[in-house]
C-alpha cells in the first residue's frame, strides 16, 4: 500500500469541499444509493444477539452455558463466518453475500421458534446464528468497500458503516416489543419474517437496476453525474 503524500496547496477547506462533493455524488448513482438504502433495512442485523442472555430461560439453559455460548464460542463462530463469508463475496459478488446472509439469519430464527425450548437448541441456534452474522459482516463490509471506492475511503467507510448502525437500534427495540407481547418464540418469527420482506423487496430492486443497466457506478477518476467512464461490478 502506497503512503499518502500531504501536498502544501491541499488545505482543509479544500479538502472538506471535495470530500462533500464527493459524498453527493455518491448519491446520485442508482446503485450506490441503493446500497446505502440495503444498510439500513432490517437484514441479518443480529438484533437478537442482545437478547439472547435476556431470553435463554426460556430454553431452560444455565447462566454459565449462557455465557460460553454467546461469548467466546460464538466470537470464534463468527470469525470463522466472516473468513468463509469473504470467499462467498469474491466467488459470487456482493449480492449474493449480503442477501444470502441475511436469510440464513432469518431462517435460523424460524428454525428456533419452531423447535422446543431445549438447552440444545438454544445452544446450536445461537451458535449458526452467530456464524450467520459473521457471513454478513463480511459481506457488509464488502458492499461498503464498493460503493466507497478509493477516494476518501477512510471518511466515506466510516459514515456508511455507522448507517449500518441503524437497523441493529431500531430492530433491538422492535424484537423487545414482539417479546414483551409474544413471548421469545414470537420475537424470532417477527425478526425473521421482517428480514425476508426485505431481501425479497432487495431482489426486486436489484432486478429492476439490472433491467435498466444501473447496476454500474462511476470509476473514481470519472466524474460521477456525467456518468461518462463505468465499471462493471459483479452482480
Amino acid at each position: 500500500i502506497q503512503d499518502v503524500k500531504s501536498s502544501k496547496q491541499q488545505t482543509v477547506l479544500k479538502e472538506m469541499k471535495l470530500m462533500g462533493k464527493d459524498l453527493l455524488s455518491m448519491l446520485c448513482v442508482p446503485v450506490i444509493l441503493f446500497v446505502m438504502i440495503m444498510l439500513i433495512m432490517p437484514i441479518g442485523t443480529g438484533a437478537a444477539t442482545n437478547l439472547w442472555s435476556a431470553i435463554a430461560d426460556d430454553w431452560k439453559v444455565d447462566a454459565n452455558t449462557v455465557a460460553l455460548i454467546t461469548g467466546i464460542i460464538s466470537g470464534v463462530v463468527s470469525a470463522g463466518g466472516c473468513i468463509i463469508g469473504g470467499f462467498i463475496a469474491d466467488r459470487w459478488g456482493n449480492w449474493i453475500a449480503y442477501l444470502g446472509a441475511g436469510t440464513l439469519c432469518a431462517f435460523v430464527t424460524i428454525i428456533m421458534a419452531a423447535l422446543p425450548y431445549q438447552p440444545a437448541v438454544y445452544i446450536g441456534g445461537v451458535l449458526v446464528y452467530a456464524f450467520s452474522l459473521g457471513l454478513l459482516n463480511a459481506a457488509f463490509s464488502s458492499v461498503i468497500l464498493f460503493a466507497i471506492g478509493t477516494k476518501g475511503a477512510s471518511t466515506k467507510y466510516s459514515l456508511l458503516s455507522s448507517i449500518g448502525n441503524i437497523p441493529v437500534v431500531y430492530m433491538t427495540a422492535f424484537d423487545g416489543w414482539a417479546h414483551d407481547n409474544g413471548g421469545s418464540k414470537f420475537m424470532l418469527t417477527a425478526e425473521a419474517f421482517a428480514g425476508i420482506l426485505f431481501v425479497i423487496i432487495c431482489i426486486v430492486v436489484l432486478k429492476f437496476l439490472r433491467t435498466k443497466k444501473l447496476l454500474y457506478k462511476p470509476a473514481d477518476n470519472a466524474t460521477p453525474i456525467s456518468g461518462d467512464v463505468y465499471t462493471a461490478i459483479r452482480s
